[in-house]
């Protein structure tokens, strides 16, 4: 009988990265930050709109609660941007988890995508308004 000797393996990482929980948390707080802008902008719109059927949308850029949806729609992007780089640094990393920086990237990918989208849109509803 012939006994191979073990091979030298690595253990299984038993904890999870910290750039990975961090990252999550920024991805998440993206999330929220996004779907708060998301709702206050859209519900101040609806409500001015059911109110008077006549309402001019320009007016609303006299209000708070739209320069707030504005500051808080340019603010996700942040946390978007540094909770992908940092979920990248995470699945390059040796010797820890990688399943916080996997869900971290899957969740900023998405919303980051999302905001382009209505961005997008949005850039071509204002470009149709305009008349040269």
């Amino acid at each position: 009988m012939s006994y191979l000797p073990a091979s030298p393996t690595e253990p299984p990482p038993t904890k999870q990265s910290k750039l990975g929980v961090v990252a999550l948390i920024l991805s998440l707080l993206g999330l929220v930050v996004f779907c708060i802008a998301f709702l206050l902008a859209f519900g101040l719109g609806f409500s001015a709109a059911i109110q008077d059927p006549n309402f001019d949308p320009v007016q609303l850029e006299r209000s708070p609660f739209f320069l707030l949806s504005s500051v808080l729609f340019c603010l996700s992007p942040v946390f978007l941007l540094i909770g992908i780089g940092l979920a990248i640094a995470t699945i390059f990393q040796t010797g820890a988890k990688k399943t916080l920086g996997i869900v971290a990237l899957g969740i900023s990918s998405v919303i980051l995508l999302a905001l382009c989208v209505l961005f997008l849109i949005g850039f071509l509803v204002q470009a149709d308004r305009i008349t040269f």
